[in-house]
C-alpha cells in the first residue's frame, strides 16, 4: 500500500514534539540546528553525541545531534532533516520523514536501517549512503559507534497519514486530530487508521473524522 501512496509521502521503516527545533529562515535559507531530543523518548544518555552536518540538494543545511545511545538513530536523523527542509510544523515534518523511513523505489534511510539490533550499518554509514558524500559534512567521529536503527514506532504509518491530512487540512494537527498521540500508538492500531485513511482520502471525508476512526480502531 505505501507505494501507492500519493502527494508529500513524498520522499522507507517506521515524530514528534516540537521542542528543540528551530526552522530555517525561510528568507536566507541559513543554517538550522536541530536538537535531536525533539524525539525525547528515544534519546539515552549513553556514550558520546553524534553530531553531522548537511547539505540538501536544494541548498538548505543543518546540523544534528543524535544521542549516543539512541535506538531510534535513524528516525531523529530524519526528523531533524525534514526540520531543515520543510521548516514546517510537527506533522508536517512527520510526513517528510515517515516518507525518509518508508521502502520504495528511490534510496532511502530504510534501505540502511534496521528496527532493531542487530543492525546492517553504523550511523555514519546509513547517513552516507542517504544523503550521498556530497551532501554529508562534519560527521563527527561517534556517529560511528552509533547503530542504524529505526526504532519500533510506527514513523512511516503515522509519516502517511500526516501527509494526507495536511493535503486535505491546511493547519494540519495530527495528534490533536487523533485525540492522541501517533508515535504512541502501536503498528496495528496506526495501520488501521491507515486503511481507513486511504480507503476515503481522494475525498478528503476521513480529515473530520479522523478521531473516530482512530477510537474505531482503538487508538
Amino acid at each position: 500500500m505505501l507505494a501507492l501512496l500519493p502527494g508529500c509521502y513524498l520522499s522507507h521503516e517506521r515524530g514528534a514534539s516540537d521542542v528543540g527545533i528551530r526552522a530555517p529562515d525561510t528568507a536566507t535559507r541559513d543554517a538550522t540546528v536541530i536538537d535531536a531530543r525533539t524525539i525525547d523518548t528515544a534519546l539515552i544518555d549513553a556514550g558520546p553525541t553524534c553530531t553531522f552536518g548537511f547539505r540538501t540538494t536544494d541548498g538548505v543545511t543543518g546540523m544534528c545531534a543524535i544521542g549516543g545511545g539512541s535506538t531510534e538513530s535513524c528516525a531523529e536523523s530524519a526528523m531533524c532533516i525534514c526540520a531543515a527542509r520543510t521548516g514546517g510544523t510537527p506533522t508536517e515534518v512527520l510526513a517528510c520523514a515517515g516518507w525518509d523511513l518508508t521502502p520504495r523505489g528511490a534510496i532511502t534511510l530504510a534501505d540502511f536501517c534496521t528496527v532493531s539490533p542487530p543492525e546492517r550499518m553504523s550511523l555514519t554509514e546509513a547517513l552516507e549512503g542517504f544523503l550521498g558524500p556530497e551532501s554529508l559534512l562534519d560527521v563527527s567521529p561517534a556517529c560511528a559507534a552509533v547503530p542504524a536503527l529505526v526504532g519500533s514506532r510506527p514513523f512511516d504509518l503515522c509519516g502517511a497519514i500526516a501527509t494526507e491530512l495536511c493535503r486535505c487540512m491546511p493547519d494540519c494537527d495530527l495528534d490533536d486530530a487523533l485525540g492522541s498521540s501517533c508515535l504512541d500508538l502501536s503498528a496495528d492500531q496506526v495501520g488501521c487508521i491507515v486503511r481507513e485513511v486511504f480507503t476515503t482520502s481522494p475525498e478528503c471525508t476521513f480529515a473530520p473524522d479522523l478521531r473516530a476512526i482512530a477510537d474505531h480502531c482503538g487508538a
